[in-house]
């Protein structure tokens, strides 16, 4: 089996920031893939997702979870409202906030995104033993903690 063909003329590997982002991208398509059945977005996903951890957050807070702008996430949390999938009441303790939770349907709807990731987290695992499967979310899980902790400092 020949080598790397970038080995070969002395090139350098691809960068691993644009090997995640291929990947991140191939994974972006292949969530939206799955969850099209369910019509859902992935940002909505997030939403139902972070709703059934803390019920009742913040319309700012939802908007970071889904990475989305929290200009955004009234029009996503008003169409999540209009197909039944969450409630939002007026704060009992007054002011302007509707803070949101999940319905049964909206409950019904996670599940069946969560099955969905699990699927396309079987597809992204498939090729590695469980041991490297291990590693990696280790090794990603350290990548992570360490631009936090930057991010953090500056």
């Amino acid at each position: 089996m020949p080598g790397d063909p970038r080995q070969k003329y002395g090139l350098q590997p691809k960068p691993l920031t644009y090997l995640l982002k291929q990947l991140q991208n191939a994974l972006r398509s292949t969530v939206e893939e799955a969850l099209s059945p369910a019509g859902l977005t992935m940002a909505e996903a997030s939403v139902l997702s972070e709703l059934s951890l803390v019920p009742r957050r913040s319309n700012a807070d939802l908007a970071r979870a889904a990475f989305v702008r929290p200009q955004s996430m009234v029009t996503l949390l008003k169409s999540l409202e209009a197909r039944g999938l969450i409630v939002r009441r007026a704060n009992p303790q007054g002011g302007r906030s509707m803070p949101a939770e999940l319905t049964q349907e909206g409950a019904k709807q996670l599940m069946a995104f969560r099955l969905a990731m699990r699927e396309v987290e079987q597809r992204l695992l498939r090729s590695l033993p469980p041991a490297d499967q291990r590693h990696l979310r280790e090794l990603l899980g350290r990548c992570l903690e360490s631009l936090r902790s930057e991010q953090q400092i500056d």
